[in-house]
């Protein structure tokens, strides 16, 4: 890059503007321009270096401990608080992808900015965001944490009817194994089994994808071509036994032929897990919940329907905007993260309506194949 290349680049940047040109243009001279190779790492978070940089290209990962705060892109500063405090790096910087940056001392933009007000003010400005998007960042953390931690108890429910099964295990009589009985006996413990191994292992991906995020470790998401009606009708047959069903219909209709859709089966689940405790939990005994699956032409439309009492009015306009409920226990975080797993992650839509006659309808898209 040539030394008006570099001029043009600086004033440019929001940190200089304030400055005049003669001064951007000595600056200008003393950067020095270094390469960064992808993965390479530019300062370790406790070094005592005072440089500062501004990113000519490329990005640079921030890093604090183990968990990325921030993505730093072309035109961006790194390293600015060298110009407040002579202290220790407070984190790590590292190329994503190949990066050039510009380097200079700190002395060089000191005696520009500690003794002009309007340096001063840039600075200000500068740290105002980083500290903002460092919330923003601590409070999107937060509420997936939230999300994950309410929808444990939805992927623990199959382990919990799993158990109701096993205890039959306490019952059985090894005389009795030549009795035609028996033989029920021991395949309801092996169903039960089953549902146990699937389940645990199901919680198992939910708690390494959750420390991932909060580590900000990158995984690309999966999402592979799959049915929908086998993935509901499994669903279903691990709620149907639970004591919150107890007396209640779950009938599962399909209009048209089965089609696939691109999904993350573990997540699916999840909003299904959320939304049929719902509809239980709205549902009376002797009620009906009904799953209806509407494959379409570009996306395919999954429906849970009760025969509740509807959602409060005063309610319905915050419902999928905020941590609302309508139930005395509740904290309004499954349908967050029923929205979050199929608006953010899958590009789906997730809406719902009250039905004059009685009862709620919740309807997610997901695309197909």
């Amino acid at each position: 890059m040539t030394a008006e290349q570099k001029f043009q680049f600086l004033k440019e940047n929001p940190l200089l503007q304030h400055l005049e040109d003669d001064t951007l243009r000595k600056l200008a001279e003393e950067g020095r321009e270094i390469p960064l190779p992808d993965g390479k790492t530019l300062f370790r978070e406790g070094s005592l270096e005072k440089e500062i940089y501004l990113i000519l290209s490329g990005a640079l990962a921030v890093i604090k401990e183990v968990k990325q705060v921030a993505i730093l892109k072309t035109g961006e500063t790194v390293g600015e608080m060298a110009l407040i405090e002579a202290k220790p790096r407070s984190a790590s910087a590292r190329a994503v992808g190949d990066a050039v940056l510009l380097e200079f001392k700190a002395e060089a933009f000191q005696s520009l900015f500690l003794s002009d007000a309007q340096g001063l003010n840039s600075i200000l400005k500068l740290l105002s965001a980083r500290i903002r998007n460092d919330l923003e960042t601590m409070i999107a953390d937060y509420s997936r944490m939230k999300f994950f931690l309410h929808d444990i108890k939805g992927i623990l429910i199959p382990i919990d009817q799993a158990r109701r099964q096993a205890l039959v295990l306490n019952t059985l009589d090894p005389g009795r194994f030549k009795d035609d009985g028996a033989a029920e006996e021991i395949e309801a413990v092996k169903t039960g089994l089953q549902k146990i191994t699937g389940a645990s292992e199901n919680l198992k991906t939910l708690i390494d994808h959750f420390l991932n995020q909060t580590r900000k470790i990158h995984h690309q998401y999966v999402r592979v071509p799959q049915l929908l009606l086998p993935l509901v009708n499994r669903v279903v047959e691990d709620f149907v036994p639970h004591p919150l069903f107890r007396g209640k219909t779950i009938d599962i209709e399909l209009k048209g032929k089965d089609r696939e859709a691109l999904l993350n089966e573990i997540d699916i689940r999840r909003v299904l897990n959320n939304l049929l405790i719902n509809a239980g939990e709205a549902t009376t005994e002797g009620g009906s919940i009904v799953v209806h699956l509407q494959p379409g032409p570009q996306s395919y439309q999954v429906s849970v329907r009760d025969n509740g009492e509807g959602i409060p009015e005063e309610i319905r306009e915050y419902l999928l905007k905020a941590s609302t409920t309508s139930k005395m226990e509740g904290h309004g975080l499954g349908l967050l993260s029923c929205k979050y797993i199929i608006e953010d992650l899958h590009h789906g839509r997730l809406w719902f309506e009250s039905i004059p006659e009685g009862g709620t309808v919740f309807h997610f898209t997901l695309p197909e194949e």
